[in-house]
């Protein structure tokens, strides 16, 4: 139960030190300005479908808590064919169940309806919000992951 806390604690530093490393021109407000993140280098585990999308995910999330919407409409099919790919790969054998494999299939249900709200140009407001609720799921899944993986006492 320890592994949990300091993943989430991970997360939280990862977000805020990506945060805080953006790029200057979205302070100055500047129209069209792009805002490049690089993502600190994550954790490989042993599912690299799983590894793949959490690393796309937090840059893109990261990117819009900096104001940057551009990512989003970049990399939302790539998020969701990337979470597809997930649902379709092998699981690990702790994750290999109807809990796990749920939770997933309604997180790749939200990763196209974020696909269909970048289609209809929805505003920059809306798909941030719509990311911050997907990234708020992917957190579930990995709570659940996390906590299936531990040894059952």
């Amino acid at each position: 139960m320890k592994k949990l806390p300091s993943l989430l604690l991970s997360i939280l530093v990862i977000v805020a030190v990506t945060t805080s490393t953006v790029n200057a021109q979205n302070k100055s407000g500047k129209k069209n300005a792009t805002t490049v993140v690089q993502a600190p280098a994550a954790v490989q585990s042993d599912w690299k479908e799983y590894d793949a999308l959490q690393s796309l995910l937090a840059s893109t999330y990261a990117a819009s808590q900096a104001g940057d919407v551009v990512p989003i409409q970049k990399h939302a099919s790539e998020i969701s064919n990337l979470s597809i790919l997930l649902a379709k790969s092998n699981y690990p054998d702790a994750n290999d169940n109807v809990e796990f494999r749920t939770l997933l299939g309604e997180f790749t249900d939200r990763c196209e309806e974020l696909v269909n709200s970048v289609n209809a140009e929805k505003s920059a407001e809306e798909l941030s919000s719509e990311l911050a609720a997907l990234n708020q799921s992917f957190t579930q899944i990995t709570a659940l992951r996390d906590a299936q993986r531990l040894p059952k006492e």
